[in-house]
């Protein structure tokens, strides 16, 4: 029987510092707000019998486990 694991891997961030900072700009202008935006690379990858190095794939991808307080919104 073949078992499935599923990984959820936080990659660098997705844009410049400068990029980010205008995206930012933008949505605190049009929403009336001040919020502090932050924007990663995220992987969900799912393995069947688990034959590969996981630490190998996360050096590849540049990824680490995702954090206890990550979010999807």
């Amino acid at each position: 029987m073949s078992k499935t694991i599923t990984l959820i891997l936080e990659g660098k961030e997705s844009f410049t510092t400068s990029k980010l900072e205008q995206i930012q700009h933008g949505f605190n202008k049009n929403n009336n707000k001040k919020t502090l935006l932050t924007c990663k690379d995220i992987f969900l990858i799912s393995l069947k019998n688990e034959t590969g190095n996981i630490d190998n794939l996360k050096n590849i991808l540049e990824a680490k486990d995702a954090s206890s307080n990550f979010d999807l919104i």
